[in-house]
């Protein structure tokens, strides 16, 4: 019954992320493109979306707000873009941050174990568990990434922090 009860908190939890950032639908295609909607911009609180740019250099995946050109040529938020690639660097940065951070982390998490909010309890136990034994990586692993990050937030001076789904946040400035 608790896991039922969890996942009908977690089901609440995306209708009002979705509502909070004006997106319509989670990505249904996220082995090919596993940021969609968790890239969310610092400046309107709108997701980014994923565009294909032509460059000298060859074709590159880049995201931007989706308020930026929201109207063919007029600019509207004036957020900057940024690279997979970039992402991908982000992630990693934060997930190994997070693992250096585990033992200051552990507390917080076992007093959550410990409190009223079924869905923060498993988060927790989950958290608890995936960083235990846990490795630096140095590529990204989708199914980690997904499992473990609820957004990242993009801010126009270079301000990165990437958020996890048991609420800690870790800072990276571009």
């Amino acid at each position: 019954p608790w896991i039922w009860e969890c996942v009908q908190l977690e089901m609440k939890r995306r209708e009002r992320y979705l509502e909070e950032h004006n997106i319509t639908r989670f990505s249904q295609n996220t082995e090919a493109n596993p940021f969609s909607s968790k890239i969310i911009c610092g400046e309107c609180n709108r997701a980014f979306a994923r565009k294909g740019w032509r460059t000298p250099n060859g074709d590159r995946k880049v995201w931007q707000c989706s308020e930026r050109y929201k109207v063919k040529g007029v600019l509207g938020c004036g957020n900057r873009h940024i690279y997979d690639e970039t992402l991908i660097e982000i992630y990693l940065m934060a997930w190994n941050g997070l693992l250096e951070c585990r033992e200051m982390l552990v507390p917080e998490w076992e007093r959550k174990m410990q409190g009223v909010n079924l869905l923060e309890r498993f988060r927790a136990m989950d958290f608890m568990e995936i960083t235990k034994d846990a490795r630096p990586i140095k590529e990204l692993d989708i199914d980690l990434m997904l499992r473990t990050v609820d957004y990242i937030k993009m801010f126009e001076e270079g301000m990165v922090v990437t958020v996890f789904l048991d609420g800690t946040g870790i800072e990276w400035k571009n």
